[in-house]
């Protein structure tokens, strides 16, 4: 949904960049981009697929001081396999990685195999960045909080490693919703911070 630009003293403006929401299949990916960007849980796993191939669009306002940013985010999702590379990715999917503002790097606490594989999918996004890039502003994100019975990866895992990748971290569900849009703001803020301390952050 689109949210209106509020005047805030004379200081607003507008900016347009792309993110990369990447992990293991299956952690959640396609599922916390629509709760974010159209308010509902896919229930069935067959409607993931209709929205995996193309980037989804969000407009919404930032208020990063001393100014306010109408941000026009396009979203994308990959799949990260850690026994293959990102070389075996699609060219227009490998364009989304060397030129996107913001990688979220997602995992499912219910699976110990996702979170693992999390700093060797760090490790390839950057081999495919534009070296005359800074690196893309990164999160991340422990998705399935909700399913407490089936949790494999704790929240002080999660943090510890958020410390050592020097990245914002978040526990959500895109199931009930919750700390979705912090996930999702979060990341957005620290992309508008980059991108007005830097003149090479990609658009």
């Amino acid at each position: 949904m689109d949210i209106t630009l509020k005047e805030l003293g004379g200081r607003s403006y507008r900016d347009e960049w792309y993110v990369v929401v990447i992990g293991a299949p299956s952690v959640g990916k396609t599922s916390s981009v629509i709760q974010y960007t159209q308010n509902h849980f896919l229930e069935d796993k067959m409607d993931a697929f209709d929205h995996h191939e193309d980037p989804i669009r969000k407009v919404t306002t930032l208020y990063v001081p001393p100014k306010q940013t109408e941000v026009i985010g396009w979203i994308s999702m990959f799949d990260y396999n850690s026994e293959n590379t990102l070389h075996n990715f699609r060219s227009a999917q490998q364009e989304y990685l060397a030129r996107s503002s913001g990688i979220m790097l997602m995992y499912s606490v219910t699976s110990r195999r996702s979170f693992d594989a999390i700093e060797s999918l760090r490790q390839s996004v950057l081999q495919v960045r534009d070296p005359g890039y800074i690196p893309p502003v990164f999160s991340l994100v422990g998705n399935k909080c909700d399913d407490t019975n089936a949790r494999q990866v704790s929240e002080e895992e999660g943090k510890e490693l958020a410390d050592v990748l020097q990245c914002p971290f978040f526990e959500c569900s895109a199931k009930t919703r919750t700390n979705i849009e912090d996930a999702f703001k979060g990341l957005a803020i620290q992309i508008q911070k980059a991108r007005d301390e830097g003149p090479h952050i990609p658009p």
